[in-house]
């Protein structure tokens, strides 16, 4: 009975103990917002970001303004993206967005916008 005790007394410390390390090292999720901004009825030739899979997609002929919102996980995560071939004169702004946090931005004025951030 007392060598009972002790086993399950021992298992239930485990099972705490596993239950804790699993919630503190797993990867935490985050929203990341691309969107980039510009002169009215201007298209980018080509659009590249990271998915949520930290892989390089594409868009073409793409609208502009324009957002794509992801979810990724992990504790350091870089994203970006870059648009290319932008059709129209003025300026560009891209923007990242992680939680809702605006957390990195450039703007630009030639045909041709980018910005990247690292998740910590």
């Amino acid at each position: 009975m007392k060598k009972t005790k002790i086993f399950l007394s021992a298992l239930v410390a485990l099972s705490i103990l596993a239950i804790i390390t699993l919630s503190v090292c797993a990867d935490p999720e985050h929203s990341v917002k691309y969107e980039l901004t510009g002169p009215a009825n201007t298209i980018a030739k080509t659009i590249r970001y990271t998915n949520e899979s930290g892989k390089e997609d594409e868009l073409t002929n793409i609208n502009i303004p324009w957002s794509k919102t992801i979810t990724v996980k992990g504790k350091i995560v870089g994203v970006g993206f870059i648009a290319m071939g932008l059709s129209g004169n003025g300026t560009y702004t891209a923007k990242i967005y992680v939680n809702g946090t605006q957390q990195a931005a450039n703007t630009s004025t030639t045909s041709n916008a980018a910005v990247s951030y690292t998740i910590q």
